[in-house]
């Protein structure tokens, strides 16, 4: 969101940071970063609902 916020103060001129498109490549990196670390993330194990019950008598 905020790399499409710096592309629109270019787009309708309004006051940009000095090198704007240096900002606006930064903060698109970091959000795909960002995004696939979400995407690769560790994911707890799933429950399993049955499970092999034995039995403790002989």
């Amino acid at each position: 969101m905020l790399s499409d916020t710096l592309i629109a103060t270019g787009v309708t001129h309004w006051p940009q940071p000095p090198r704007p498109d240096l900002w606006i490549m930064l903060t698109y990196a970091a959000a795909q970063f960002l995004l696939v670390q979400g995407v690769l993330g560790e994911r707890p194990a799933p429950a399993t609902a049955y499970r092999e019950v034995r039995s403790t008598t002989p």
